[in-house]
């Protein structure tokens, strides 16, 4: 859907369009915006990525010959162009051909990790740790990979401020340390910490960002407010935010509020649907999957 806090007709009157089968689509951060076009991974038996450009034609279709699903942790490109996913065990990274989807290379860890996302051209993740004062995120280089410090790792949130029971203290640890990405400039993918919503822009300068703080839309005592945070060229940072009168155990939509962050300034819409994430956006409206 398109979404704008102003009436104004859809810039795209295609946005309806899937494509889609049966299977897991468009989880929170399944897509990717890169080079012009749109993509969502579809992480079905057989997983694929679905790619939309501007043309309002039907989506291309990637199949990726992978062994099984992959892991819900989002699709990204790495510099040298190749589609990469999480493996379905988090410990390790496996990488296509971005034309055909055939398999060019596994990266394996002896970590697991959370998710992937292109990040100032090259391919960046986030892995689980329990550590505190540990780097959360790895960023690609021409060196290979090296620690991204603008998200160091807590020590763990007591279940009161989770809002569920863990099974152990590195659990918690683990949970408390949950990154998530949304979509932006190189220089500026908004990126925030899952529990608390704080906000901080990755991809530019070495210095870290001061963090943005979390709307009080969102309710002060409510767990995991944000699902998902678009920051456009012109500085306009949306957020999808989870409406914190909401039961928890209820369905990711309606219980959703768009928001629009301009300086100081904020204007917020609830929405009437379910929504997921963000596929694109500018100044005026977002396109939402």
């Amino acid at each position: 859907m398109v979404a704008m806090l102003d009436p104004a007709p859809p810039a795209r009157p295609c946005a309806g369009r899937t494509g889609f089968t049966a299977g897991t689509v468009g989880e929170v951060c399944g897509r990717m915006r890169d080079r012009g076009t749109i993509s969502i991974l579809e992480n079905a038996e057989r997983p694929s990525v679905l790619v939309f450009d501007a043309s309002c034609a039907p989506p291309r279709r990637i199949v990726l010959q992978s062994a099984g699903r992959l892991q819900l942790g989002g699709i990204a490109r790495a510099a040298d162009g190749a589609l990469c996913a999480v493996s379905l065990d988090s410990r390790s990274i496996e990488c296509f051909d971005g034309s055909s989807g055939r398999p060019v290379r596994r990266l394996d860890f002896g970590f697991r990790v959370q998710s992937v996302w292109t990040i100032a051209g090259g391919l960046a993740y986030a892995r689980f740790e329990a550590r505190p004062g540990q780097p959360l995120v790895l960023r690609e280089g021409r060196a290979g990979f090296s620690e991204d410090r603008t998200f160091l790792s807590r020590a763990a949130a007591p279940d009161s401020e989770i809002g569920f029971r863990t099974p152990g203290l590195e659990a918690a640890a683990m949970v408390t340390n949950l990154i998530q990405c949304g979509l932006g400039p190189p220089d500026a993918t908004p990126c925030w910490r899952m529990i608390t919503g704080e906000i901080r822009f990755v991809g530019g300068a070495e210095h870290v960002p001061a963090p943005v703080p979390m709307p009080e839309i969102a309710g002060r005592s409510r767990s995991f407010p944000l699902r998902d945070a678009l920051r456009t060229p012109g500085g306009i940072l949306w957020l999808l935010v989870n409406d914190p009168s909401v039961k928890k155990d209820e369905p990711a939509g309606p219980g959703l509020r768009l928001a629009r962050l301009e300086g100081g300034r904020i204007r917020v819409e609830a929405l009437d649907r379910p929504a997921r994430a963000f596929l694109d956006g500018d100044d005026r409206g977002v396109l939402i999957l």
